[in-house]
């Protein structure tokens, strides 16, 4: 009876499967394949594993797509925007479309690019053409804007279309590290963190990442400084601040 058994556990395992009868039960018991499916994988998109999304192989490197174009998926490659579309920053998936139907000679990477805007130092009811200039005692830097800015009380320009606060004619020009305050008709020192190189101007400049500067009235950028600095002396650990 044992060798009956055994001989039918030997032809059982190697078929991988193994049956087994007792009161009239019925087991059966396979061994289960480790193989799984492969995810299915959309036809004519190409899986890039180098790459992410946005970013095109380049000899050794992925570099994400340019200003001015998007990642195309269906052929994995960055493609110059269309017309009337415009894409500031790199590794998009689309374009944006520009607020008017009117096509220019080039496809543009910014909105300021965008054909039909009113130009720096006019404006219009939308931001569109056609356009009005500032008036005098007024500026605007930027495209397709609803306004214009005041130079402040008692302060004009030249002429109108102005397009910096340069051109309000202030009393006093503020000098490099101050800038102009319109309510108080006065020039500030730039304030500690900030700095103004320029002459006549109404801001300051704010010093990058996580530095500052010294003193107020900063002039450049190098007078930006990190505010904590760390080092290693053996096995000594220390912050300067």
């Amino acid at each position: 009876m044992v060798k009956r058994i055994n001989g039918m556990l030997r032809k059982s395992l190697k078929k991988q499967a193994l049956h087994f009868s007792a009161h009239r039960a019925y087991l059966k018991v396979r061994r289960k394949s480790m193989n799984r499916r492969r995810p299915a994988v959309s036809p004519g998109i190409r899986l890039n594993t180098r790459c992410l999304i946005g970013s095109v192989e380049s000899s050794t490197t992925c570099s994400p797509c340019e200003a001015g174009t998007y990642f195309d998926i269906s052929n994995t490659s960055c493609t110059v925007c269309p017309s009337n579309t415009y894409q500031e920053k790199k590794g998009q998936l689309e374009c944006m479309r520009c607020p008017t139907n009117a096509t220019g000679s080039t496809v543009p990477i910014s909105f300021s690019q965008c054909p039909g805007l009113c130009p720096p130092g006019h404006f219009s009811v939308d931001g569109l053409q056609p356009c009005q200039s500032c008036p005098t005692g007024t500026y605007q830097y930027d495209h397709g804007r609803i306004g214009c800015y005041t130079c402040g009380e008692g302060i004009t320009t030249r002429q109108t279309g102005s397009t910096s606060f340069s051109d309000c004619l202030v009393r006093g020009s503020c000098t490099a590290g101050h800038y102009y305050n319109s309510r108080t008709g006065t020039c500030n020192r730039c304030p500690n963190g900030f700095y103004q190189p320029g002459t006549g101007q109404d801001f300051c400049v704010t010093c990058p990442g996580n530095t500052t500067t010294d003193y107020d009235a900063s002039t450049t950028i190098d007078a930006c400084k990190e505010t904590r600095c760390g080092g290693v002396i053996g096995n000594l650990h220390g912050v300067i601040e």
